[in-house]
Order: structure tokens, then C-alpha cells, then sequence
């Protein structure tokens, strides 16, 4: 199963990173293809939350329904993914103490993509190429988020 992991300090102590990075209401602010989020939770807080996340990427618009699969306070969210065309993507968010006002926020990210012809599609669709894209402007864009929301006055 292809992988690959991002990371992000910010300077903020865990508890406020893990306050926010928990809403994931806030994901129209921090990707350009993500056009809404719905039914979602305040918080992702227990196993077994959902939310569907709609996309606009490759010219089209499509939903992807997520569903969490471990969580830990302070530590890790896992969230497993279905987006169609037999690809199953499962993100770890994790946040990691670095000194009281620092925090280091990283997204673990595994991806299955079908065998065939949906796997030929989804690859020539650059489903790889997008996800990584996509973290890399997530995370940038969420330390953004939260340093600008606590800057000094």
C-alpha cells in the first residue's frame, strides 16, 4: 500500500492545535478543491464520527464519505476515506509536543488504488499527485489558520 508523510511546526502548545485540527468544518479554509463539509461533528472526538467532505479536483466534483478509525487526545486521528473508483485512502493526524509553545503536526497518509482499469484511471487521473498536493496545502494553510488566529496584538 503506497504512503507518504508531511509536516508542519507551528507555534502554538498542543492543545490549541489539537482544538482546532479536530473541527473539521474548517477544511473549505484550508483546501482549494474542498467545496463544503457536511454533517459533520463540532469535533471529531470517538470512533465511529463521519463526515462527508465535497471535492472539486480533476474538473470534476465528487464526495468523499470519512469515517474515523482510531483516536487519541492530544496524540493521533485516524480517518479512513471512500471516495470512489476503488481507491481507500486512510489519513493519521498526528500532533507532537516539541517545547510548551511549539507543536509539530504531521499527516501520515496510505492510499490503496484498485487493480485494472479503475486503477490505470485513477493513476492517469494523478489521484497520488493530487493527495500530496493536497496535504502539503492543508497543512500549510491550517499553520497559517492558527498562528495568524493567535498573533499578538
Amino acid at each position: 500500500m503506497p504512503t507518504f508523510s508531511r509536516s508542519v511546526d507551528v507555534d502554538l502548545p498542543i492543545a490549541e492545535v489539537w482544538d482546532r485540527w479536530t473541527d473539521v468544518r474548517i477544511l473549505p479554509q484550508l483546501s482549494a478543491s474542498t467545496t463544503e463539509v457536511q454533517d459533520a461533528p463540532e469535533r471529531l472526538t470517538e470512533v465511529g464520527q463521519t463526515f462527508r467532505q465535497v471535492v472539486r479536483a480533476v474538473g470534476r466534483c465528487f464526495e468523499v464519505d470519512w469515517t474515523v478509525r482510531s483516536i487519541a487526545p492530544q496524540d493521533h486521528l485516524t480517518i479512513e476515506g471512500s471516495p470512489g473508483m476503488g481507491v481507500r485512502p486512510t489519513l493519521t493526524e498526528r500532533v507532537e509536543t516539541l517545547s510548551p509553545t511549539r507543536t509539530r503536526l504531521t499527516i501520515d497518509v496510505e492510499y490503496s488504488l484498485p487493480f485494472g482499469p479503475l486503477g490505470r484511471l485513477a493513476s492517469k487521473l494523478g489521484v497520488v499527485q493530487l493527495a500530496r498536493r493536497e496535504t502539503d496545502e492543508i497543512l500549510e494553510n491550517l499553520r497559517t489558520l492558527l498562528e495568524s488566529t493567535h498573533a499578538p496584538a
